[in-house]
C-alpha cells in the first residue's frame, strides 16, 4: 500500500512540474522574431567584425566587387543554422552561382560569445561538403558591432535563456556591391531561378507581386515581406505558432494526468474501503 501511495505521489508531481517545463518557450515572445525588410537601406561600411583568422574587418572592405550575400547565423546552433547553411550553399551550387565569382557571400555569428575559431571551424566543416564554402567569408564580432549589424538588416532575434539557444529568422539578405540591401530571400531552400534574379539591382521579373517593375517597388516588396514572414522557418521555434500548439499540448496533457489522477484516487478509496 505504501508503494502505491509513493508511486501515486511522484506520478502526481509529474503530471504539475512536467507543463512548467513543457512551457518554458512561453515567455518567448514570437511575433517579435523575424525581418523588418530595410529595402534600399544602406549597410553600415564602418562597422568591424573579426575574420577566421581574427583580423579585424571593415564591412566597407567587402564594398565594390560583387553582389552581396549576407546570412546570419549561430555556429554552434543545434537547429535549423546548419540547415540554412546547406541550403545557401546547395542553392548556390543549383545556380551555378560561386562566392568569390559571381557574389560575396558573408557569413555572420549572432552570438558575440563565438570566436574566429569557431568561425574557423565551420567553414572547415562545410569545406568539406561544399566547394564554395572556401569562398564564403566567415566572421564573428562583439556584442555592439552585432547589435549595429542586425538592426541595419531589420533582423529581429531573442535568446532563451532557459534553453540556452538564440530564436532568430533564417533567410538571405541581397545587396548591391556598394552595400544597399536589395531583397531578402526567407526560409532555408533557395529557388535557382530566385537566386540568380537576386543578384540584379532591381526586382525580379518572376515576382507575380511586383508586375509593375520598380513602380510600386517598395509597397509591392513590404506585402510579400509581411506575407512570407507570417510563414518562415524561424531558428530554435519551427513555426511561428509552435508555442501556441505547444501550449495546447500541454494543456491536453495536463488534463489527461488529473484525470488520470482522480481515477486512480477512486480506485484505491474503494480499495480501502473493502478491506
Amino acid at each position: 500500500m505504501k508503494i502505491t501511495k509513493m508511486i501515486i505521489a511522484l506520478f502526481f508531481i509529474f503530471c504539475i512540474t512536467f507543463p512548467a517545463r513543457a512551457n518554458d518557450n512561453e515567455n518567448i515572445d514570437t511575433a517579435s522574431i523575424g525581418f523588418d525588410q530595410h529595402i534600399g537601406a544602406q549597410l553600415p561600411a564602418t562597422l568591424t567584425l573579426r575574420d577566421t583568422q581574427n583580423r579585424a574587418v571593415a564591412l566597407g572592405n567587402q564594398f565594390g566587387h560583387r553582389p552581396l550575400a549576407l546570412v546570419l547565423v549561430w555556429y554552434e546552433c543545434p537547429n535549423l543554422c546548419n540547415v540554412l547553411l546547406d541550403g545557401v550553399f546547395a542553392g548556390l551550387k543549383n545556380a551555378d552561382l560561386k562566392p568569390g565569382r559571381d557574389l560575396d557571400l558573408l557569413i555572420v555569428s549572432i552570438d558575440p560569445d563565438e570566436t574566429p575559431a569557431q568561425a574557423r571551424l565551420k567553414q572547415q566543416t562545410l569545406s568539406t561538403r561544399f566547394i564554395g564554402a572556401n569562398a564564403a567569408i566567415f566572421l564573428s564580432g562583439d556584442r555592439t558591432a552585432l547589435t549595429m549589424l542586425q538592426s541595419s538588416i531589420g533582423f529581429r532575434a531573442q535568446y532563451d535563456a532557459a534553453h540556452r539557444q538564440f530564436i532568430h529568422p533564417s533567410g538571405l539578405v541581397m545587396a548591391t556591391p556598394s552595400g544597399k540591401i536589395t531583397r531578402y530571400l526567407l526560409g532555408v531552400v533557395f529557388d535557382r531561378e530566385e537566386l540568380i534574379n537576386s543578384l540584379s539591382p532591381g526586382p525580379s521579373p518572376l515576382d507575380p507581386l511586383d508586375p509593375l517593375g520598380s513602380a510600386g517597388r517598395g509597397e509591392k516588396i513590404a506585402e510579400k515581406g509581411n506575407f512570407i514572414e507570417r510563414v518562415s522557418l524561424r531558428c530554435g521555434i519551427t513555426l511561428a505558432d509552435a508555442s501556441q500548439r505547444t501550449t495546447t499540448i500541454v494543456a491536453t496533457l495536463r488534463a489527461l494526468c488529473i484525470l488520470l489522477f482522480a481515477f486512480l484516487a477512486i480506485v484505491l478509496v474503494r480499495k480501502w474501503r473493502r478491506t
